[in-house]
């Protein structure tokens, strides 16, 4: 009884918004400094870069604030250095830098 209990929680967890919010598929920098995250079924939403965004060891805490109606408020992503390759985990650290340099001003 207690394994099933267990096992129905798991898989609640697993489809929860704390694991994969939204579906996010692809994040990418727009040259007007806002952030575009592509979900799982093909929708754009235009977000802000928050400055409690940080960069801690091999993990990225990417804070954006929504601009669409439709996903307005906060959403919080945490990407592991490796589920990305390093290529992109490389150019992530460094656009992140520079945005927090020129955009944000800290």
């Amino acid at each position: 009884m207690l394994f099933a209990v267990l096992t129905v929680s798991f898989f609640q967890f697993l489809r929860s918004k704390v694991v994969n919010y939204l579906g996010i598929k692809k994040i990418s920098c727009r040259a007007d400094g806002f952030f575009e995250l592509l979900d799982g079924g093909g929708e754009a939403h235009l977000c802000k870069l928050q400055a409690s965004t940080t960069i801690l060891g091999s993990f990225f805490f990417l804070h954006f604030a929504g601009l669409t109606k439709r996903k307005a408020g906060k959403l919080h992503l945490v990407l592991a250095n490796d589920s990305l390759t390093v290529k992109a985990a490389r150019q992530l650290r460094v656009t992140l830098n520079v945005y927090k340099q020129e955009v944000l001003g800290s």
